[in-house]
């Protein structure tokens, strides 16, 4: 029972990772992100794992692969930082930040692979919970102390890109989401992190699988759907379509196997020592395929309300590539002048969109008239 949360964790950020690199693998921060998400989802999974370990040596395996996902998670999540439009992350962008984030992880890693004693002061059996926990020494403190400060650095960073789009403009949904997952992912993280950081090694067992174990895992899963449901659906053409269709199919997956594990473990524990557990546990299967085609329906109903206005129809299409061009144009209004690179890019967006040039005239018409009182009065926050 308690590697469900976990599990599940690694069921939606893997899912989601999936479908971030899919839709645009050529992109630099869809590369970015998916790494961010893959990491998240190795590191949650791994960690539900240890609960259901029951020897060292299986636990140590598990630990060496869930401290090379903590080492790792800070570098990859300020390599995606680097790719957002705010002056916050301008030490990390461009080649000498990438080499510099890339050197940091790599010599992070390598440390613990050489000197895992470093990290890592002892394993010991979870307390009523089952499987083997990980005691962390001085440089495990460190680890998590880092995650502690690029937390709430990428906390501040949200709110700088949330503040920096005016309230008018086409990006401010895209902004308002991206505050709403990644401020939730990075706010709720502080306290778990500030425990694992200055917090007693091997202290009370139930406080250290709330604060060590299964807040991080619920909110890697709030951070994931607030996420899935907000900033994707602004990122690319039909994006949100490809997500709905996701949820759908996720939504089933997940409470699948969630029920399933679910059923077996409470059997095990039920019925410690008598026959027929494993049995039950096929019956319950048995019982789920059944139940497939209402949990179908039920994710479609759970897709619908979470994106009410996406419909894979021409009008639909069409209204998005106007967002998009819209939003592709006034970040190149910014500084009030767009290049000859900048018309360029767009000439090849608006195809790719399948815009009209008149369309695409009168969004750059509105976008002109919009902004033009604005020019006059204070400048937005930053």
């Amino acid at each position: 029972m308690a590697a469900v949360p976990g599990l599940l964790a690694a069921l939606i950020a893997g899912s989601l990772a999936w479908l971030v690199f899919r839709t645009r693998p050529g992109r630099s921060q869809n590369r970015r992100l998916a790494f961010l998400l893959l990491f998240e989802a190795l590191a949650f999974g791994v960690l539900g794992l240890t609960f259901l370990a029951d020897d060292v040596p299986t636990g140590s395996g598990f630990t060496g692969v869930l401290l090379v996902a903590i080492l790792a998670q800070p570098w990859v999540y300020l390599a995606f930082l680097s790719t957002l439009d705010t002056p916050w992350v301008a030490l990390l962008r461009g080649r000498a930040g990438d080499v510099a984030l890339a050197l940091g992880c790599a010599a992070s890693i390598g440390l613990y692979l050489v000197r895992p004693e470093l990290f890592v002061a002892g394993l010991v059996p979870w307390e009523r919970y089952g499987g083997i926990n990980w005691i962390a020494s001085t440089l495990g403190h460190v680890a998590f102390g880092l995650l502690l400060l690029v937390a709430t650095y990428g906390l501040l960073v949200a709110i700088s890109v949330y503040r920096r789009v005016p309230k008018d403009s086409p990006r401010r949904p895209g902004a308002k989401a991206y505050l709403l997952a990644f401020g939730l992912r990075d706010s709720l993280q502080l306290i778990p992190l500030i425990y694992l950081t200055v917090g007693p090694s091997g202290g009370d067992a139930f406080t250290g699988a709330l604060l060590g174990s299964w807040l991080p895992q619920l909110t890697s899963v709030i951070f994931s759907l607030a996420l899935a449901y907000g900033i994707l659906r602004t990122q690319l053409l039909e994006i949100d379509l490809q997500l709905k269709w996701g949820l759908e199919r996720g939504t089933v997956a997940g409470i699948f196997v969630a029920v399933f594990f679910i059923v077996s473990e409470g059997a095990q524990v039920l019925f410690s020592g008598l026959a027929g557990n494993q049995v039950l546990g096929i019956l319950a299967a048995g019982a789920l395929v059944f139940a497939i085609a209402p949990l179908q329906r039920l994710a479609a109903r759970m897709a619908d309300s979470a994106m009410p206005g996406v419909q894979d129809s021409a009008a639909y299409r069409a209204k998005r590539a106007e967002e998009i061009y819209a939003a592709a144009l006034e970040s190149a209004l910014v500084d009030g002048v767009v290049t000859t690179k900048e018309r360029d890019v767009l000439a090849r967006l608006q195809d790719e969109l399948g815009l009209t040039a008149s369309t695409a005239l009168a969004i750059e018409r509105g976008i002109t008239r919009a902004a033009q009182p604005a020019e006059s009065g204070p400048p937005a926050p930053g």
